[in-house]
C-alpha cells in the first residue's frame, strides 16, 4: 500500500486494509470509506507480492474512478429509461399481456442491456488503470497475467466459468488478452518508476538465504493491533511477514 497510494493520487485518504481469514475464498474489494478487504485464500493464489499488488491495484483503481458513484447513477438512469419503456408498451392497445410480462421479464432486460456491460466496462477500466499504477509503484506489471491466467485455471477446474454476456465482469480470458495488449506501456512506465530500486531491493531480501531473517527481524511491526471485523491475529503471523501487507486494520496514512 506504502507504495501504490503515492501513484493513486489519493495520498489525501487514509486507507484500511483487512485481512479475512477464509482460504477457500478467492477474492477481495473495496468498500466507501477507502476499506480494502483481502481474504487469505486470494493471497494464497497471488503466490508473491507483484500479483497481489495487482489485485489491490485494480481495487484502488475503482475508487480513483468513483465506480461507485457512477454505478448508483447509471442505475437510476437505466431504472427511468427501462420503467418508461414498459410502460409505454404496456399502454399500448392489444399489448397488455405484454405490460404484464414486463413486471418480470424487465429486470433481466435491464440487467442484459444496462447493468451488466457498463459493470464490465468498470470492471476493465480498474483492470487498466490497475495495472499501470502497479507498474508505476515498481511492481512487476507480468504478474497479473500469471495471477489471471491461475484463477482461469481455478475457474474451469471448478466448473465456475460464466458467459462474459451474463458475467459482471470480463472473462479470464478476455481479461488476459487485455493485460498482453496493455503489457508495453506498463513496462515502459515501470522502467520510469522511481519506486523500482526500493522493490528491487525488498525481492532481493526474499531472494536471499539470509534475507528472510531480516524481513523477520523488522517486517510487520505494526501488524499487531486488532483490525476490524475480523481479528484473528494468526492471518497476521502467516501472511502479514511473506508478503509485507503491513499494518492490516489499521489506517495507511500518506
Amino acid at each position: 500500500m506504502e507504495q501504490l497510494i503515492p501513484v493513486s493520487g489519493m495520498k489525501d485518504r487514509e486507507w484500511v486494509v483487512h485481512v479475512i481469514d477464509d482460504e477457500r475464498t478467492a477474492n477481495a474489494f473495496v468498500t466507501p470509506g477507502n476499506r480494502l478487504f483481502v481474504y487469505s485464500g486470494l493471497i494464497r493464489v497471488c503466490g508473491n507480492r507483484d500479483a497481489l499488488a495487482a489485485v489491490m491495484g485494480h481495487e484502488i483503481a475503482h475508487a480513483v474512478a468513483a465506480h461507485s458513484a457512477e454505478r448508483m447513477s447509471a442505475a437510476c438512469v437505466a431504472n427511468l429509461t427501462s420503467g418508461s419503456l414498459f410502460f409505454l408498451i404496456g399502454a399500448l392497445p392489444g399489448l397488455a399481456l405484454f405490460g404484464l410480462w414486463s413486471l418480470s421479464g424487465g429486470r433481466f432486460i435491464q440487467n442484459y442491456l444496462f447493468s451488466l456491460p457498463m459493470t464490465r466496462k468498470m470492471e476493465s477500466e480498474a483492470d487498466y488503470i490497475g495495472l499501470m499504477m502497479m507498474a508505476e509503484a515498481g511492481f512487476d506489471p507480468r504478474a497479473a497475467i500469471g495471477y489471471w491466467e491461475r484463477m482461469q485455471s481455478l475457474a474451469r477446474r471448478g466448473g465456475q466459468e460464466v458467459p462474459e454476456l451474463l458475467s459482471t465482469h470480463p472473462s479470464n480470458e478476455n481479461r488476459i488478452e487485455k493485460m498482453k495488449e496493455w503489457m508495453p506501456e506498463a513496462l515502459q512506465r515501470r522502467s520510469e518508476s522511481p519506486y523500482r530500486t526500493g522493490q528491487s531491493r525488498a525481492n532481493f531480501l526474499e531472494e536471499h538465504p539470509g534475507g528472510a531473517k531480516i524481513l523477520k527481524r523488522f517486517a510487520g511491526k505494526n501488524a499487531t493491533k486488532p483490525f476490524w471485523k475480523y481479528h484473528n491475529e494468526h492471518v497476521l503471523k502467516k501472511y502479514g511477514e511473506k508478503l509485507k501487507i503491513g499494518a492490516v486494520g489499521e489506517s495507511a496514512k500518506l
